[in-house]
């Protein structure tokens, strides 16, 4: 008998213990009798994935299990083959930041992985600032380096596939406001007239402060500061991916001041090879490839974010 979700997206608790205490229990030694419950509200999509935390018999949290809806119940598979990859291609220092699962499988044919918890940023308006204040340095420095050691030059087969088409994509988009569907058409001009050429960087494709973590203290290496953050929830990354767009994400989730994100953008502009100008060109192109993916994310939030991101950076740059 196949067993489904709650109306609310969410796996039912029992189903869950019934089916991962034996593989929970193997993975996660001495620490005595482990229990799980919800970590937090489902969102409003249908691929949502249920997401738990484990704690031991002390109470203390000591790992998450995510577990694919029957909607989309490879989610969870295709985010930790993606981390897996970002890893892969970041190299020891920078891909510090992203975890390893411990353990994963599938229930009635639905994908789980168990990860190691990590501390999140607090939601209490002064632990907040002070948690953004001890991860700012070392997050902007990470994504600086990430430009810089992945920019990449594609040829002109990669380019109309890879820049031209979403930009395309952003200039047929009704829903979208004039002014960013004025935008996109002039960043394709810049590529035919050759005033632009544009680069493919890694991106992570959803770096807010949501995903955002402290790593555990265990983990850490007095030779890679990176160690210190854990960067979550992949399944948007792309080893070709776009510039600026997670840096503007980010900016705007941490409440970065003007100063600092005029700096991160001129920053990446030099490993970019491009005027600060053509920032924008690499923030559209990633919000067209974004377009043409969305599954299950409401395009009116797409068009919202899509004109929040541009109108930032063109503040920034202009």
């Amino acid at each position: 008998m196949t067993t489904t979700p709650r109306q609310d997206s969410r796996w039912d608790l029992e189903t869950l213990r019934t089916q991962l205490n034996e593989p929970l229990a193997q993975t996660i030694a001495d620490q005595g009798p482990l229990r799980f419950e919800y970590l937090c509200k489902p969102k409003a999509v249908a691929d949502d994935a249920t997401k738990l935390v484990v704690l031991n018999e002390n109470n203390q949290r000591v790992a998450v299990i995510l577990v694919s809806s029957t909607f989309e119940p490879g989610l969870v598979q295709r985010c930790i083959d993606q981390a897996a990859t970002a890893k892969q291609h970041l190299g020891p220092l920078l891909g510090a930041v992203v975890l390893t699962p411990l353990s994963s499988s599938t229930i009635n044919d639905c994908t789980y992985t168990i990860l190691p918890y990590c501390k999140p940023v607090s939601k209490d308006r002064f632990g907040k600032r002070v948690h953004r204040m001890m991860l700012r340095s070392n997050l902007l420095e990470w994504l600086a380096q990430v430009i810089e050691t992945t920019a990449y030059t594609p040829d002109a087969t990669e380019v109309e596939s890879g820049f031209t088409l979403p930009l395309k994509h952003l200039i047929t988009t009704d829903s979208l406001p004039p002014h960013v569907r004025s935008a996109a058409e002039h960043a394709a001009q810049s590529i035919h007239q050759g005033d632009w050429t544009p680069r493919h960087v890694l991106m992570h494709g959803d770096l807010w402060e949501g995903n955002i973590l402290f790593s555990d203290k265990s983990t850490h290496a007095a030779d890679n500061p990176f160690s210190k953050l854990t960067i979550i929830d992949w399944p948007g990354g792309l080893v070709r991916g776009y510039a600026m767009y997670d840096l503007i994400r980010l900016g705007l989730s941490m409440r970065l001041s003007n100063s600092t994100l005029r700096t991160q953008i001129q920053r990446h502009c030099l490993a970019l090879e491009c005027e600060p100008k053509d920032a924008r060109s690499h923030l559209l192109s990633g919000l067209g490839q974004l377009g043409m993916n969305l599954g299950q994310f409401p395009q009116d939030r797409f068009a919202r974010m899509a004109t929040g991101c541009l109108d930032k950076i063109d503040q920034l740059t202009h």
